[in-house]
């Protein structure tokens, strides 16, 4: 795996993670809905990962991708934007995705609204690795390495439901865990 190499001594870690659709936030049955309204509030779909990392003799710089796509209510429809790269969906200044509150009335039961408030974040590749000087020259041998992909979307969704006086608030939180690959590596004692 460490194509990079020409001797022994090199430790190689990878792992890949593809998730199906994720649907974050519902109206519960009964209620009414708004216009456009398509039976979510938040929908992440195809996100695909994959981590790299080595360590020791000849090792490559470790490397972190991901792709995948989120899609949240408008107020009248859906928005869909990239969760990685250029044109990626928009945050605010705290980092937090910019989607909007949801206030809704129920019109089947005069009275009822529910609120649903996101504090959303989207997902980030981050690598780390050191290399090591040494005597003779051993180029590209790192002591350590790491690449890791984290939740796509994490954070908190807030619901409130009301009728005149607070009925419920509830609050989900939202992690979908982080892809790690990591390696190290010791030189002998003679440095070589």
């Amino acid at each position: 795996m460490c194509t990079t190499t020409t001797k022994d001594g090199c430790m190689h870690a990878e792992a890949t993670r593809s998730l199906g659709t994720i649907t974050l936030g519902t109206l519960p049955t009964g209620v009414s809905t708004p216009t456009g309204w398509a039976g979510y509030y938040v929908r992440v779909t195809g996100v695909t990962d994959t981590v790299k990392a080595e360590a020791g003799m000849g090792s490559s710089a470790p490397t972190a991708t991901a792709s995948g796509t989120l899609s949240y209510y408008n107020g009248s429809g859906y928005t869909s934007c990239s969760l990685y790269g250029a044109g990626a969906c928009a945050v605010d200044a705290n980092g937090n995705l910019v989607i909007p509150a949801l206030h809704v009335n129920d019109l089947l039961h005069p009275g009822v609204s529910i609120d649903i408030t996101p504090t959303l974040t989207r997902g980030a590749t981050i690598t780390s690795d050191t290399l090591l000087t040494c005597t003779p020259v051993c180029p590209n041998t790192r002591s350590d390495a790491k690449a890791q992909s984290t939740s796509p979307v994490g954070g908190k969704i807030h619901y409130v439901v009301s009728a005149g006086a607070q009925l419920a608030d509830l609050t989900a939180s939202v992690n979908l865990g982080t892809l790690l690959a990591k390696a190290s590596y010791q030189q002998a004692p003679s440095g070589a």
